[in-house]
């Protein structure tokens, strides 16, 4: 019963996205115009909304619109990566659209406009990415002081020169465990030379 039940919804799930996904291997090859791509957005925008409200076919309509989303994105990279700039931007805008957090696509889509050189166009899709949450996943201030206070020197390049006598060390003793052991490992697999001890 279980497996007739996974099987009708594995088969519903490939029939929600075969349309949209056909759809979208058109882009690259230039065959979808813009009343079809204005379609595809739609019936996306569409899934994505049947998909957040409750039902029983909600799980299956969620799987459909992930796997159009990462088709998207994948098509995406894609053709930024054949330099096609125009099916690239036109791929990203189909993850933002399907996407529940389209903060990604929007930078994917402002790295395009880099690529072609549309700074205006960049800059209005980073502000879209930043006002979407893109950056909010950084360490806080509080976080970062203590990285900052854990570090032994004081500012962010490593003292270069002579230590100091007062902080010198004798050979192998480091505040690290895993450096004096590196030390120990190196100290007996190298060979000694006495100018060396």
């Amino acid at each position: 019963m279980a497996k007739k039940r996974e099987a009708s919804e594995v088969e519903e799930q490939a029939r929600i996205a075969a349309t949209p996904s056909a759809q979208m291997q058109k882009i690259l090859t230039r065959d979808l115009d813009p009343v079809e791509l204005a379609e595809l957005r739609a019936s996306i925008s569409d899934l994505k909304s049947k998909a957040a409200r409750p039902g029983p076919n909600m799980l299956v309509q969620r799987r459909a619109l992930s796997d159009l989303v990462i088709q998207a994105y994948d098509s995406g990279q894609a053709a930024m990566d054949k330099k096609d700039y125009i099916a690239a931007l036109a791929y990203f805008d189909l993850a933002a659209v399907g996407s529940s957090n389209p903060a990604f696509a929007h930078y994917q889509r402002a790295r395009t406009y880099a690529m072609s050189s549309h700074k205006k166009d960049m800059l209005a899709e980073l502000r879209m990415a930043l006002s979407e949450g893109f950056m909010r996943s950084r360490p806080s201030t509080e976080t970062s002081s203590s990285l900052i206070a854990a570090t032994p020197s004081s500012g962010p390049w490593p003292r270069i020169g002579r230590i100091p006598q007062s902080e010198s060390r004798p050979a192998g003793s480091c505040r690290c465990g895993l450096v004096r052991k590196a030390h120990r490992d190196a100290s007996q697999s190298w060979p000694r030379f006495p100018h060396y001890r």
